[in-house]
């Protein structure tokens, strides 16, 4: 099992995270969503734009992971691909979320029956976050699927470097943009009803006028990124291969994490 931090004070914690990664965060949102972006859109010839966001996250989370500046690592939760960082000094954990997917699940964790992976995270990283009025509730929300939560923060984990000594806290960074310009970002740590415990607003590491592009690393692609290997499918298999890419294909609670940047 991953060793946890237990910290059972807390000051302001997102503090300890260095100035040097904020701004690489930041630098990677902006240089995908204001470059990657608008340039990967440019080279292809659609009529029309369903689903841009999932292009969109493809992006970003590209930008993330090939940042040399940057510990990042893919994850996966049911067929939804995403990217983590990781600072080493003060054992965090980010995710990256848009934020009003962010206020859609705090508002609605009432009343769902399983788990997000934001739920799966802050229960086991924050559980020993509060805030001093609580805006939902006295008691943590209990979801239907509370015993798979052990299984699934691992799975999600996988690909964390093995020279990762610990774990502390699960922060967000959490991000507004429209018409591929970001409009606001901000980092926040949240309890395990979702509520903000702490945040950083980021908008000043952001440069609206040079925009450095952060060196990136190539990928090497493997069978695993490429497959159809040259394979030549028959009219039915492409049938099958596009229904399996269809957003429909994933479960309930990531179908709304396609929605478009510019939202």
């Amino acid at each position: 099992m991953f060793p946890f931090a237990n910290l059972n004070h807390q000051p302001s914690l997102l503090d300890g995270i260095g100035d040097g990664i904020l701004q690489q965060i930041c630098l990677s949102l902006q240089g995908a969503i204001e470059i990657d972006i608008p340039q990967s859109r440019a080279k292809v010839d659609w009529d029309v734009h369903n689903q841009d966001g999932t292009f969109a996250w493809n992006e970003i989370y590209t930008r993330l992971l090939r940042n040399k500046n940057l510990a990042t690592f893919p994850s996966k939760s049911s067929a939804w691909e995403m990217v983590f960082a990781y600072d080493k000094r003060t054992g965090f954990l980010i995710g990256f979320m848009k934020e009003k997917r962010f206020a859609e699940l705090q508002a609605k964790q009432p009343s769902r029956r399983r788990m997000h992976y934001i739920d799966a995270l802050a229960k086991t990283f924050n559980a020993e976050l509060s805030v001093a009025e609580p805006q939902l509730s006295w008691f943590d929300k209990q979801f239907e699927d509370e015993e798979e939560i052990g299984e699934r923060v691992a799975n999600l984990l996988q690909e964390l470097d093995s020279d990762a000594e610990y774990l502390s806290h699960f922060a967000m960074v959490l991000f507004d943009s429209r018409s591929d310009e970001v409009l606001s970002i901000r980092m926040v740590l949240v309890n395990p009803n979702l509520e903000i415990v702490a945040q950083t607003k980021l908008n000043s590491q952001l440069h609206h006028e040079v925009l450095p592009i952060v060196e990136m690393v190539p990928a090497a692609q493997t069978p695993a990124q490429n497959p159809g290997r040259n394979l030549h499918l028959k009219s039915k298999a492409q049938q099958r291969k596009k229904r399996n890419l269809h957003p429909k294909s994933l479960k309930e609670e990531h179908v709304d994490d396609f929605d478009t940047l510019s939202d």
